[in-house]
């Protein structure tokens, strides 16, 4: 059974219309997923630099603690030594 060649033509014509469709489709599809893919690199690099500054601030806390705790020792020296002298 043969098809007039008309109706071949315009089945090939609509099959690349439609292969053309599906292809575009799945180049937009693609450039979204590569574009998802690198906001969530991007995301994740901006959460490890986060995750570094706050251990950085962590530290800094800490070394003021001790350092706050210094100087009150320090202080607390010589408010006895003061307090021996005064005796």
């Amino acid at each position: 059974m043969r098809f007039p060649p008309e109706r071949t033509a315009v089945a090939a014509v609509l099959v690349v219309a439609a292969l053309t469709v599906v292809f575009s489709g799945a180049t937009r599809l693609s450039n979204r997923l590569a574009a998802a893919e690198s906001t969530a690199s991007e995301a994740f690099d901006v959460a490890r630099d986060v995750d570094g500054r706050l251990s950085d601030a962590e530290s800094t806390i800490n070394d003021l603690s001790d350092t706050s705790e210094d100087h009150e020792n320090r202080l607390d020296n010589v408010e006895s030594q003061q307090l021996k002298r005064s005796w």
